[in-house]
């Protein structure tokens, strides 16, 4: 849930808070904690490229 809201807000906090969750899971399920750490990494880095693309967009940079 967090990899995903990490692509509209504050992707940064976000992200990283589900790279914390994947690893508290991956004690449990090693398969789901995975695939959680790698969406929340992904998600993070999409969350701040369109981030920064519609702040360009905007304020005209």
């Amino acid at each position: 849930m967090s990899a995903a809201v990490s692509i509209f807000f504050i992707p940064i906090v976000f992200g990283g808070i589900g790279v914390a969750l994947g690893f508290s899971e991956r004690r449990v399920n090693t398969t789901q904690g995975t695939i959680l750490i790698i969406a929340s990494i992904v998600c993070g880095i999409l969350g701040v490229i369109i981030g920064a693309s519609v702040g360009s967009a905007t304020y005209g940079m």
